[in-house]
């Protein structure tokens, strides 16, 4: 048995009880996220003074308001400037400098278990699962959490020609790959990629979610990653076919029994 442990990445409370069996995608937890302010110098921006900046406004104090909603505008002969909100929220205030607050709203988001498994112990701010799977600790990763099959073909890098079309959705696990690996597997619509090294340059490339860019052509790339240590990827060979939930957020392979 194995034991996972979950966080809460902010704001909340935990849903589960200790000894309580947990099921996958069962609701653990919950968090409060948002909830910040921003600030816009909008006298600055609209270039008038502070004192005068209520006229220019199309949102008053108090009003709620949707990211991308018209803030304020000024219009003159030769041009027109207009301010957009930048998140969903409140109009807080307005200072003697000109400077709008935004208070950005609340949320509640929900925390749901990955796995199946029993509660072995609850504090203030993590929770502990015992399952019957495997968890493999990375490196470093990038990308969102994804689940798909385990397809495992080894620590040496291989040819592209290797690459099938039955990759869609797979966590693909390899030693090491290239740039044009990684842009195969992008077009095969992989789910994730598990390697034992890559380059700073294509880590900075996928964790900015682009490829490759030349001119004005780009391709971005959706592909979750996660950098293991050798000995633990080595053991992934026995799991070929297995389900997993590669989750770069965490550093961590989640296999499932």
């Amino acid at each position: 048995m194995t034991i996972i442990t979950f966080k809460l990445p902010g704001r909340g409370k935990w849903k589960v009880e200790q000894d309580e069996k947990i099921l996958p995608g069962q609701v653990i937890g919950e968090v409060k996220v948002g909830g910040e302010q921003k600030s816009l110098p909008l006298a600055k921006i609209l270039g008038v003074n502070p004192q005068k900046i209520s006229k220019y406004l199309v949102k008053k104090v108090g009003d709620k308001l949707a990211s991308g909603e018209l803030l304020a505008q000024k219009k003159t002969l030769f041009k027109k400037i207009a301010i957009f909100a930048p998140l969903t929220g409140e109009i807080k205030k307005i200072d003697e400098q000109g400077n709008l607050v935004i208070g950005e709203e609340e949320k509640s988001q929900e925390l749901k278990s990955d796995v199946d498994g029993v509660v072995k112990k609850v504090s203030q701010n993590e929770l502990e699962i015992e399952f019957a799977g495997q968890v493999f600790r990375g490196i470093k990763g990038t990308g969102e959490k994804v689940v798909g099959e385990i397809k495992y073909f080894g620590k040496e890098e291989i040819g592209l020609s290797d690459f099938k079309k039955d990759l869609e959705g797979k966590t693909v696990c390899l030693g090491r790959l290239g740039r044009a690996g990684l842009e195969k597997l992008f077009s095969l619509e992989a789910g994730g990629v598990v390697l034992t090294t890559i380059s700073e340059e294509n880590f900075a490339r996928i964790s900015q979610g682009k490829i490759w860019e030349i001119g004005e052509a780009r391709q971005f790339l959706r592909l979750s990653l996660l950098v293991i240590g050798e000995p633990d990827f080595e053991v992934l060979r026995n799991y070929q076919g297995k389900k997993a939930i590669l989750d770069p957020e965490e550093k961590r392979l989640i296999v499932c029994p």
